[in-house]
């Protein structure tokens, strides 16, 4: 199987949010875990990435994958999964 066919849209869809929630803001940009979310101005492409690999999610479910060999592709997947098994506290009302 390529690896190109190991994205999972909807965990990538999670994961971006779950990074939103619980990473720290920089800029326009969110980081947790050693990833980056990012989207571009109508939020309609979504971009999570690390140093060497940088997921591009489009409109429709479609993606973009650009990375630097084949072994920090696999640990950038094994990062997503894990944020993805992450739960996140739970807020208490006040």
């Amino acid at each position: 199987m390529a690896l190109d066919t190991r994205v999972d849209v909807h965990q990538a869809l999670r994961v971006f949010q779950k990074i939103q929630q619980l990473g720290t803001r920089e800029d326009d940009n969110y980081r947790y875990k050693g990833i980056t979310a990012t989207s571009d101005y109508d939020g309609y492409t979504l971009i999570l990435k690390d140093d060497y690999v940088t997921l591009t999610i489009l409109f429709h479910s479609k993606f973009k994958l650009e990375y630097r060999g084949a072994v920090r592709l696999v640990r950038f997947l094994e990062q997503l999964s894990d944020i993805d098994r992450h739960r996140a506290p739970k807020k208490h009302p006040n």
